[in-house]
């Protein structure tokens, strides 16, 4: 099951993001941006959304800060791809955190 909204459907997007990222860690929702961490002990992980499109994503291994407005929850695969101005990034919950959710990841 994936759910693709653009950056200009905020309210929905808000929900979109909530329903993916519930369970795996704190998140906080505003006007502003909607942001996912992780907390200890489990894998240091973050993915922000910005009102304005920039999108912040930190792993162990990674980070990135860009531009984008179209977002898809996809919640099979666990990823959530960013698209516009020509790129493509696609942040995969880490299997860590999957087992919080229901157990049965």
């Amino acid at each position: 099951m994936a759910t693709s909204l653009p950056l200009s459907q905020w309210q929905e997007l808000k929900v979109a993001f909530h329903s993916f990222f519930d369970e795996l860690g704190q998140i906080d929702a505003t006007t502003e941006r909607l942001h996912f961490r992780s907390v200890p002990p489990y894998v240091q992980t973050q993915f922000t959304i910005h009102a304005n499109g920039i999108v912040n994503a930190s792993m162990p291994l990674h980070g990135l800060e860009a531009l984008f407005d179209g977002f898809e929850f996809d919640h099979i695969r666990k990823t959530v791809c960013c698209t516009g101005n020509g790129a493509t990034y696609t942040y995969t919950v880490p299997q860590e955190l999957l087992q919080l959710k229901g157990g049965d990841e």
